[in-house]
C-alpha cells in the first residue's frame, strides 16, 4: 500500500500551551526521515496551543472535541498517511534520533511489526528519572500482558499495515478513558506481532504532582481491566486462572477509593457468565470479590510501594 509519508506522529493535546512547543520541537530533533507528518488530535483546547502549534512546520491539526484518549488516538489514526505509526502525548518526549533510528531499524527488517523502545518514567514532584523493570532486553509474552504489564506506547514505532490488516484500533468511548494503550498493545500481540526490542531510551513520560494517585480513576480502571481480562478468557484466549486472580485482587483493593464505578454492572454479568462456562475459576473470583473493603491508607500505601518497586534508576 503506497503511504505518501515515511510516518505519522500522532500527539494527543488538550490545553496544552505549557508542553506542546517542547513536545513537537522533539518530535523534529528525533530526526525523523523525510517525508514525515505531524498529526495534532485536539480536544478543543480554550488556551493558546492551536496558536503554537499553527506556527510549527509538518503539522496537521485537528479538532476533536469531547473525544477520550482511545477516539483520539483512532481518528489520529484514520487521517495518517504515513508507512509507519507512532504516538506522543503533549507532555511527553521524543529522545533524540528516536524516529530516526525505529524507521532506519523497520526499513531493514521488512518482516517486523513494530520496534519497541525504553521509556524514561520522570517523576516531576520528586525529580527524578526511573525505568520498568520488566521492559528491561525482555520481550514480554502473552501472558504478561494478561498480568497487567505494557511497554510505554510513545517508546513504540508501529508498521501501518500490521495494523490496518489485523484492524487493530483503541477503545472508545468509556473503555477508551482507562488503559486503552494497554488493551491496544494487548490486542496487537494476540494478533501474533513481531517486534523488536530497541534498548535505548526512546521517550520520556512525564508523571506530574503525583497523579499516578490518581485515586479516583483507580475502581472505573481496575474495574474495565478485569472485565476485558474475563473478555478474552470467554473469546477463548489462554488466560491463566494466575491472571484472573491477580486482576480480581487489584480491582477489590480498588473498591475502597469510590462506592461505584461505570463498569461494575458489566462486571457482574460477565462474572456469571464467566462461572456458567468455567465455574470454579468463576466462583472463586466472586469470593474473592466478597473480601470486606480494606482501609483506603493501606491501599495507597501499596499502591505507591509496588508502584516504586516495578521501576529501577
Amino acid at each position: 500500500m503506497h503511504s505518501d509519508y515515511l510516518i505519522s506522529v500522532i500527539i494527543l493535546t488538550y490545553n496544552s500551551e505549557k508542553y506542546i512547543s517542547d513536545c513537537i520541537n522533539s518530535v523534529y530533533e528525533s530526526n525523523p526521515n523525510e517525508p514525515y507528518e505531524i498529526l495534532i488530535i485536539d480536544n478543543n483546547s480554550k488556551d493558546k496551543t492551536f496558536s503554537l502549534v499553527n506556527k510549527k512546520p509538518n503539522i496537521k491539526f485537528f479538532n476533536l472535541p469531547n473525544s477520550d484518549m482511545g477516539m483520539a488516538r483512532n481518528y489520529g489514526l484514520s487521517k495518517a498517511k504515513g508507512k509507519y505509526i507512532s504516538f506522543l502525548d503533549c507532555d511527553d518526549y521524543y529522545s533524540k534520533e528516536r524516529l530516526k533510528r525505529h524507521i532506519n531499524i523497520l526499513e531493514n527488517n521488512y518482516q517486523k511489526d513494530c520496534v519497541i523502545g525504553l521509556a524514561n518514567i520522570y517523576f516531576s514532584d520528586r525529580r527524578e528519572t526511573k525505568l520498568k523493570k520488566f521492559t528491561l532486553g525482555k520481550k514480554l509474552a502473552l501472558n504478561d500482558y494478561f498480568l497487567g504489564k505494557c511497554y510505554s506506547l510513545c517508546a513504540i514505532t508501529y508498521r501501518k499495515s500490521f495494523l490496518d490488516k489485523n484492524k487493530i484500533r483503541f477503545d472508545e468511548y468509556n473503555r477508551g478513558r482507562y488503559g486503552e494503550d494497554w488493551h491496544f498493545q494487548t490486542i496487537c500481540k494476540i494478533n501474533n506481532q513481531r517486534e523488536l526490542l530497541d534498548n535505548n531510551i526512546s521517550a520520556i513520560i512525564q508523571i506530574r504532582d503525583d497523579s499516578h494517585t490518581q485515586w479516583n480513576v483507580q475502581r472505573p480502571g481496575k474495574c474495565l481491566q478485569l472485565i476485558r481480562i474475563i473478555e478474552f478468557k470467554l473469546e477463548g484466549q489462554k488466560v491463566g486462572s494466575l491472571a484472573l486472580i491477580t486482576n480480581t485482587l487489584k480491582y477489590a483493593l480498588s473498591r475502597c477509593f469510590a462506592e461505584s464505578s461505570e463498569f461494575d454492572y458489566m462486571l457482574r454479568k460477565l462474572l456469571n457468565k464467566l462461572s456458567r462456562k468455567h465455574f470454579l475459576i468463576g466462583t472463586l473470583l466472586k469470593i474473592l470479590l466478597l473480601v470486606p473493603n480494606p482501609n483506603i491508607n493501606f491501599v495507597k500505601s501499596l499502591w505507591n510501594y509496588f508502584l516504586n518497586y516495578s521501576f529501577r534508576d
